[in-house]
């Protein structure tokens, strides 16, 4: 009778039984969510760079319609734009409208820094380490209502180091 009470009371896992399947479970999920992370983190990377990569085609493309005007621009190699003459691209420079068709036409932003805009013109490359997750187009304006016939473009990394450089020039 005393062995029967003890096999009853046996139904069931222990304290200890559970704790250690806890514990195992939860070391299996931390390693998931790190893994989940490190893919989210490189995928942003590459769309990152793909974009800084593809934007050369692009400005090649609008630098000559700004130097060898033929019409107008409608479409690039991977976006579509508002109509953009020529004379827009000299008067307001190309890096600028290009930026512009960019963060406010097609709304890109910066994949670590959520309402940054992804793409920055500057006219001198001096402090472009301050503008981490972002891509960085430089395009030097010779004298007050003439640019540069080239644009560089710059990917800044998270630690503020230049991961990709590229110039398009005419």
């Amino acid at each position: 009778m005393v062995n029967k009470m003890i096999m009853k009371d046996n139904k069931g896992f222990s304290l200890l039984e559970l704790l250690v399947v806890i514990a195992i479970i939860s070391l299996l999920l931390s390693i998931a969510i790190a893994t989940f992370l490190g893919i989210r983190d490189s995928s942003r990377m590459a769309v990152f760079l793909r974009a800084a990569k593809e934007a050369k085609g692009d400005l090649l493309s609008w630098l000559d319609q700004a130097y060898n005007p033929s019409g107008k621009i409608t479409t690039t190699s991977s976006i579509n734009c508002q109509e953009v003459n020529a004379g827009e691209l000299l008067r307001d420079g190309v890096a600028t409208k290009y930026a512009y068709c960019r963060n406010s036409i097609l709304r890109e932003e910066s994949p670590w820094k959520t309402g940054s805009p992804l793409w920055v013109v500057l006219t001198d490359a001096t402090g472009i380490a301050s503008y981490t997750g972002q891509i960085v187009l430089v395009q030097k304006q010779t004298t007050a209502s003439t640019w540069a016939t080239s644009v560089s473009v710059y990917a800044i990394g998270l630690d503020g180091k230049t991961l990709y450089y590229d110039e398009a020039k005419y």
